[in-house]
């Protein structure tokens, strides 16, 4: 199943809190330089159904109820500013709730499987490098 477009915006503001533009002058590229919504976009259409609604809610989650549970505000987390998005998946990556938990872990993972999987982000990481040894 394809995402909406409103759900496509939804999931773009949550994978730019996962992993900001500009926060390492090493690593420059956010996860929307990356490509990260349109991995997750094409995860929907190869993973099983339950696994795509997994992905769905947690999206829906984050969006509606993220703000409220992890920051004590009345508000979508499309509504917030970066440093609060990133200040509210925090929050929620620590709550007692372990569905809570796990949604934030899920699309934290889709983010980072994109992120890394970026030619410029592995250069950037040194995995074009010749592996180095340690003698003993």
């Amino acid at each position: 199943m394809k995402l909406s477009g409103i759900e496509q915006s939804w999931v773009e503001t949550i994978m730019e809190a996962v992993i900001p533009p500009g926060k390492d002058e090493r690593y420059p590229l956010s996860a929307l330089d990356t490509d990260a919504v349109e991995v997750f976009c094409e995860m929907l259409l190869y993973l099983p159904p339950i696994t795509g609604l997994g992905l769905r809610l947690a999206v829906l989650m984050v969006e509606f109820t993220g703000p409220m549970i992890g920051l004590g505000k009345a508000a979508r987390f499309s509504g917030l500013g970066l440093d609060e998005r990133e200040a509210c998946l925090s929050s929620l990556s620590k709550k007692d709730a372990y569905l809570v938990r796990q949604l934030v872990l899920l699309i934290k993972s889709v983010a980072c499987l994109a992120w890394c999987g970026d030619r410029r982000v592995r250069s950037a990481l040194g995995h074009d490098l010749p592996p180095k040894f340690v003698k003993r």
